[in-house]
């Protein structure tokens, strides 16, 4: 993988020559970002380098989010796609981005903003001539006095450090900008940023305290989590929940770190961060299930509760599911994940009794390039030395 200190080089080599002796194999794709505080939108622009191999990029472009401003060549919007065919030599696709929406998940006042990357820079399908590979770099502007963070730090002139593809390559994950309080600290090897709106209640120092806490155990069970994570915290205007993004989460204000049944939005959404996310068709329950799972028994190992509250809320969620007849379902909500926690606890004291650990299962299954019932079993089993009786009925 290209180290950022070469992809910075490579920058400076493209300015200077063109990028000469790359002009067939090799683009530079810079995003910008521009916030408008008065207007409550984004200017965004797309710049290609040295662009030869790029034929044409195909984008999600929906109009109720994107408007298109400008584009140097061939620039087309339709049924809620843009198709641009830049020059050879390179050139700039220019677009308004607005972020209020019905469920304020991306929100931008006169004083912040909170989105995602992803929201910014829609995907877009790509048609290349050969071998290529992209180099990426972020920039995010807007008033004098605001600031900005994203995944990868202050992400004022970032270069981003990605394995070569032929896809097309975007930044991802969640951001805020304004007017931001920021806490930042290392938890073991992770690079820690807590951000929120100065003055909307958001207890920064909380978070952080709580993370130091738990994070250590959970780093015990993705040792290959993230180097940099960001939180960013939502007021109390925007969606009253917790989601998970590349190397980031936002978390409502009104979110307690633990719930009174001994569960946690923030443990739950760092397992997604740590990569429990994206499963295979029907296997959501795996991923929500495991991470409600360790977000209680993260709890446990950490010492934040006791076993027999633990045991309580075993019980409190086993009432839920026969309540609501929870079952193994995707997508997964409400009493079917508790369905699923309840199935991994058993799974858990299952491989106990053979001195086997779910965490061994749980890094197969991230491990995997999509979590699904058939690495489960296949992990569950290796791990027992036999089949497991807690997931035969799901063969």
């Amino acid at each position: 993988m290209t180290t950022a200190r070469t992809l910075f080089a490579l920058l400076l080599l493209c300015s200077a020559s063109g990028c000469a002796a790359a002009a067939d194999r090799e683009y530079v794709t810079h995003f910008a970002a521009h916030f408008n505080a008065e207007e409550k939108t984004a200017l965004a622009t797309l710049s290609l380098k040295n662009s030869a191999a790029v034929r044409e990029l195909n984008f999600n472009f929906d109009p109720a989010i994107y408007t298109l401003v400008s584009a140097d060549g061939e620039a087309v919007t339709e049924e809620g796609r843009l198709v641009w065919q830049p020059p050879a030599d390179g050139g700039d696709l220019s677009y308004t981005v607005t972020f209020d929406e019905p469920r304020n998940r991306h929100k931008m006042t006169n004083k912040w903003v909170i989105t995602k990357l992803d929201r910014l820079f829609p995907p877009a399908r790509i048609k290349t001539r050969g071998s290529t590979a992209n180099v990426v770099t972020v920039a995010l502007t807007g008033p004098e006095d605001w600031s900005f963070e994203s995944p990868f730090g202050k992400a004022t002139n970032v270069v981003l450090d990605i394995p070569n593809t032929r896809t097309f390559t975007r930044p991802t994950g969640w951001i805020i900008g304004g007017d931001i309080g920021i806490r930042r600290t290392f938890i073991g090897p992770v690079e820690t940023a807590i951000a929120a709106p100065k003055g909307l209640g958001f207890e920064r120092m909380e978070v952080l305290t709580f993370l130091r806490w738990t994070m250590p155990e959970l780093l015990k069970v993705m040792p290959n989590f993230p180097e940099h994570l960001l939180i960013l915290g939502a007021p109390e205007e925007m969606w009253r929940g917790g989601l998970s993004g590349k190397n980031s989460l936002y978390l409502h204000s009104g979110r307690p770190l633990v719930s009174e049944n001994s569960t946690s939005t923030l443990l739950h959404e760092l397992l997604h961060v740590g990569g429990l996310h994206s499963a295979a068709d029907e296997d959501d329950w795996i991923v929500e299930g495991l991470s409600e799972f360790y977000s209680i028994e993260l709890l446990y190992r950490s010492g934040g509760i006791s076993a027999e509250r633990r045991q309580a809320t075993m019980d409190w969620l086993n009432a839920w599911v026969e309540r609501e007849n929870g079952r193994l379902h995707d997508p997964s909500r409400g009493a079917d994940t508790a369905a699923a926690v309840l199935l991994f606890a058993d799974l858990a004291e299952e491989l106990g009794k053979k001195n086997a650990n779910i965490d061994e299962v749980t890094r197969a299954l991230i491990q995997a390039a999509q979590p699904s019932r058939k690495v489960l079993i296949e992990a569950a089993n290796k791990a027992l030395g036999q089949p497991s009786r807690v997931l035969k009925h799901l063969q």
